[in-house]
């Protein structure tokens, strides 16, 4: 009955891969070239940002880590099987 089911869920997995690798090639056929700014009249004159401080992502991290790290200290007698 695994292999039965292995096989079933290979077989949709193919599947699957040929339809979406059907819909990207076209989209990859797309090689219009985009004109450069200058050549179509942007104003030279660009405002470049200055470099800003890494605080917020590392905050981010921090919290996306302790997040992450929870997960290690749950009890293992509770689960979705109770």
């Amino acid at each position: 009955m695994m292999n039965h089911m292995k096989s079933r869920c290979l077989a949709a997995v193919i599947v699957s891969a040929v339809v979406l690798g059907g819909a990207v090639t076209p989209a990859r056929a797309d090689d219009t070239a985009i004109p450069e700014g200058r050549v179509v009249g942007y104003r030279n004159n660009t405002y470049i940002l200055a470099p800003s401080a890494t605080a917020l992502t590392w905050l981010t991290f921090i919290g996306l880590s302790v997040v992450g790290a929870g997960a290690l200290f749950l009890s293992a007698k509770r689960s979705h099987l109770d």
